[in-house]
């Protein structure tokens, strides 16, 4: 009785003491390919800001950030004032509540800045990839209409501010408000730098820009914002035609966090997380940084873009819990010839995701860098991320094979080509609908549309198999189904056989042209440090262990394959490569 008037009375800002009472119904065995996820814990119905207040109360001088570069500690309370001090700048600006404003940098202290600031402002933030160039750059900020951009001076090789003026001279001879011709809306450029250049503002001066009236100001809009506000838009990888603009709102990314955070027993101990991945990703910004309000963790940013020692290093001398990575990052990882130097004795637990998660990946993270408490999660940027996740109370065998069970509040369908639900363990495409799905793309009705049926499933585009216990078997992306004589062909279940060879270090399998066949099969391998293999040899290695028709007739060695900055695999890209290599 006391737990089902619980459900009723529980308040926006749960006590951790009452995410203990945290449950989630599982029991049931289905038939057909649909779920409708059941808890006793009610959605948080606050915005960013709100919540940022809470965690800043409660866990007032715990850390919230560490940066590992530079050295910095925030504590909770700390990044509250950070965060207030920066909106009040931007609104003295001139900025309004609704305005896009721009992040172009890797991960640093002015990111998380930013995305606090942007949120509590009642701005909207929009992530820019930061291996973006000038026309990649132009479109996106003309595509949302920004008005604002914050930027680093540089990343790895490209020197971001040289870029800018490239597609917006005006900048240098503005006299506090450019007008540009090829961005028409964008008025103002920070710039996170000690070096003076003409016309942008520095980071630091805007930090400390805000004068009472718009503290006051700042307090005004705050009580205005709702949760349902938009307030990120991050751009789809763009591997298919132009990038989407993907719109979300506090209450999808709030609560993603909260719950994925749940499901790793956030609420039980002080986690400290080591968050290698990029924060203009969704992984980055909703798993990690919002990870440290909705949850009172504690996290790790062991340098500006994705380096092995210094995750290692981090992960040693902070005492992370937890790591977070893509399969590239926790292959190179636990690969490090350096690996015994640290100690890893910490770890118990992490979260993979943002590409596919094969087995033997999974499992030698468990084996070799402690974390036996590793998880899989699955989602697009669309969903805000997470769609399915794994808890640590799932078997090692559910968490090593499957992409875990329909996260709370959502409900799963998997259909065939005629939008007809299947059966259980019959592979079709899945599609979601719940709080987590996206507002639309800015600007693009018609794509929004696509995306969505009539009902509001989102259409993910993935082959997914469920059993009859409700847990998700990801058999690969409909685009890259190969079909050969025939024959459907789903490329990650020949991955994941080929990632149990001794020798191979890393494996992506793609369709390539066949005059007769329609299609053939490809493996591009990368083969461990040291190793050296044939293409006889995969073929005699797959022999008589899977189906004819599944053994790759081309094997390419390969020694790193197209990515983008956040650790995804370029399919489309590494196709084009070896269709010219091959001359087919």
């Amino acid at each position: 009785m006391m737990l089902r008037n619980l459900s009723f009375n529980l308040k926006p800002f749960l006590s951790l003491n009452s995410c203990q009472r945290y449950v989630h119904h599982h029991s049931k065995k289905y038939k057909l390919s649909y779920v409708s996820s059941v808890t006793q814990i009610p959605l948080l119905e606050h915005t960013t800001s709100q919540r940022l207040d809470y965690a800043a109360e409660k866990f007032e001088n715990k850390e919230s950030f560490v940066f590992c570069e530079t050295g910095d500690r925030w504590t909770f309370k700390s990044l509250k004032q950070k965060s207030e001090d920066l909106a009040s700048g931007l609104l003295a600006l001139g900025l309004e509540k609704g305005d896009r404003v721009a992040i172009w940098a890797p991960n640093c202290q002015e990111w998380i800045l930013t995305q606090y600031a942007t949120a509590i402002a009642g701005l909207i933030l929009v992530n820019i990839n930061p291996s973006f160039k000038a026309l990649e750059l132009e479109y996106v900020l003309k595509k949302v209409n920004c008005k604002a951009i914050i930027l680093s001076e540089s990343y790895k090789t490209q020197n971001y501010v040289d870029i800018l003026l490239s597609v917006c001279p005006e900048i240098q001879s503005s006299q506090g408000k450019i007008n540009s011709k090829r961005l028409p809306d964008l008025n103002t450029v920070i710039l996170i730098s000690h070096n003076h250049h003409k016309g942008f503002y520095s980071f630091e001066e805007v930090a400390n820009g805000g004068e009472s009236t718009h503290v006051t100001k700042l307090e005004s809009i705050r009580k205005k914002c709702q949760f349902s506000d938009p307030i990120n838009i991050q751009f789809t990888s763009g591997t298919t035609g132009s990038p989407k603009a993907v719109t979300l709102s506090h209450h999808m990314l709030l609560n993603n966090a909260y719950f994925t955070g749940l499901s790793q027993d956030y609420h039980k101990y002080p986690a400290r997380i080591c968050v290698q991945v990029p924060l203009f990703h969704c992984f980055g910004m909703v798993f990690g940084s919002l990870m440290t309000i909705t949850h009172g963790s504690t996290v790790i940013l062991p340098s500006r873009t994705f380096n092995v020692e210094k995750s290692l290093e981090s992960i040693s001398k902070e005492k992370c819990t937890n790591i977070y990575g893509t399969p590239t990052m926790f292959i190179d990882l636990y690969s490090s010839s350096n690996l015994e130097k640290y100690d890893c004795s910490s770890v118990h637990g992490g979260i993979m995701a943002g590409s596919v998660c094969p087995i033997e990946v999974v499992d030698n993270c468990i084996k070799k860098l402690n974390t036996k408490n590793i998880c899989v999660i699955y989602g697009m940027t669309e969903t805000s991320p997470t769609i399915t996740v794994n808890t640590i109370k799932d078997s090692l065998k559910h968490r090593t094979q499957s992409i875990g069970r329909t996260k709370e509040h959502l409900e799963i369908k998997i259909v065939d080509s005629e939008g007809k639900i299947v059966p259980v363990n019959e592979p079709g495409e899945l599609l979601v609908r719940g709080y987590n799905t996206m507002i639309g793309y800015w600007g693009e009705r018609e794509k929004t549309d696509e995306i969505y049926t009539p009902d509001r499933f989102l259409r993910t585009g993935d082959i997914v198999r469920m059993d009859e216990d409700g847990f998700f078997y990801h058999q690969g992306r409909l685009k890259d189904m190969v079909i050969r004589g025939g024959e459907n062909i789903y490329p990650k279940e020949i991955e994941e056989f080929l990632h149990t060879h001794p020798k191979i270090d890393d494996v992506y399998v793609i369709g390539v042209p066949d005059k007769r066949l329609g299609e053939e099969l490809c493996a591009c391998i990368r083969v461990k440090k040291g190793e050296a293999l044939t293409p006889n040899e995969i073929r005699e290695f797959c022999k008589d262990k899977i189906a004819h028709f599944k053994i790759p007739k081309f094997v390419e060695f390969m020694d790193e394959f197209p990515q983008t900055v956040s650790g995804k695999v370029k399919k489309n890209v590494l196709k084009e490569t070896i269709i010219k290599k091959l001359k087919l």
